[in-house]
């Protein structure tokens, strides 16, 4: 039995996603209980798309977070020295 996976209502923003199969010399559709961004489907893979750069950017996201932190805590660090008592080898 060859089963495909397609989206009810591809027009739609939002669709459910339903298997289609031949049963007993019919086309049957089940639905699968969850619905999907229709963009973020691939029809010809049957199934949701995956981007890396979501995940990149997720990651780029985070280490700016990261670095802000780092930045902050430094200048408030920072602006509690004496600038005076902070050794400057290139002086």
């Amino acid at each position: 039995m060859n089963i495909s996976f397609q989206l009810s209502r591809p027009q739609n923003p939002q669709s459910s996603v339903v298997a289609q199969f031949i049963y007993d010399g019919k086309k049957r559709r089940l639905g699968m209980g969850l619905s999907v961004p229709s963009d973020r489907w691939s029809k010809g893979k049957q199934r949701i798309k995956i981007l890396q750069s979501i995940h990149r950017n997720e990651r780029i996201l985070r280490a700016k977070g990261t670095a802000y932190s780092i930045t902050t805590w430094l200048l408030k660090t920072l602006s509690e020295v004496d600038s005076s008592s902070v050794y400057n080898p290139l002086e």
